[in-house]
């Protein structure tokens, strides 16, 4: 499974290299498999850690994912405290 590599690249120095990770793992996420993948790899916490700090054209990315894994399963991410950190950002 590449996503844990592409995710590991989250934390790069360089924004072109975090936002290129995001956008795979998003395009990734647009199918339903893909997004159970994201959540049994229990990255949608992750995901939201990473809204509150990153550029604002990067979370445009985060949220699509997001949203994709929401659609399959919320569970993860009422349990990460989601509905606090998608507030924090209105």
């Amino acid at each position: 499974n590449v996503i844990p590599c592409l995710a590991s690249l989250f934390d790069d120095k360089e924004p072109s290299v975090r936002r290129n990770a995001h956008k795979a793992v998003s395009m990734y996420s647009e199918a339903p498999p893909g997004a159970q993948n994201l959540i049994e790899i229990h990255l949608v916490d992750t995901l939201l850690k990473k809204l509150i700090s990153e550029l604002d054209e990067i979370k445009e990315l985060i949220l699509n994912t997001i949203h994709f894994c929401l659609m399959v399963d919320v569970e993860q991410a009422l349990a990460a405290d989601a509905m606090s950190t998608l507030t924090s950002l209105l």
